[in-house]
This record gives structure tokens, C-alpha cells and sequence, in this order.
């Protein structure tokens, strides 16, 4: 269970090190707003997995999963 949760947990650290790389170097941002920008993704996280479970009781999964991908897309 160690293991899975290591390599479960190690994409999101990764992740959220190249985006204060990305917001830092790239869009050339302080480090405040580079936390600023990871904690309003750790939000959206948060509620979309409140909201997952009302979601696909009342609609099919595989609607809900397709359609809430689309709006990931649109907003990455």
C-alpha cells in the first residue's frame, strides 16, 4: 500500500513543481502568485471531488467523464 501510494502521490509533487517552474520562469510571476495559482488548483480538485459523487448518481458515469474531460480541456 506504501508503494501505490507513492506512485500514486509522486505525479501530483511533480506536477505542481514544473507549474512553480512554469509560473516563476516562464510566465515570469513571483513565487506568491505561483502558490497562489497551485492553491486555486488544489481547490478546483477539492470540489470536483465533492462533486463527483452527486454527479454520477445522477447521470452515467461515462457522460460525466466525458463531458467534465471537455471542460478540463477548455480551461487548461
Amino acid at each position: 500500500i506504501l508503494l501505490l501510494t507513492f506512485f500514486n502521490v509522486c505525479p501530483g509533487f511533480i506536477r505542481m513543481a514544473a507549474t512553480m517552474y512554469y509560473v516563476t520562469w516562464v510566465m515570469e510571476k513571483s513565487t506568491s502568485f505561483a502558490s497562489l495559482f497551485i492553491s486555486l488548483g488544489v481547490i478546483g480538485m477539492m470540489l470536483g471531488s465533492a462533486l463527483a459523487k452527486p454527479l454520477t448518481d445522477k447521470f452515467c458515469k461515462l457522460k460525466v467523464f466525458f463531458w467534465t474531460n471537455i471542460i478540463l480541456s477548455v480551461f487548461s
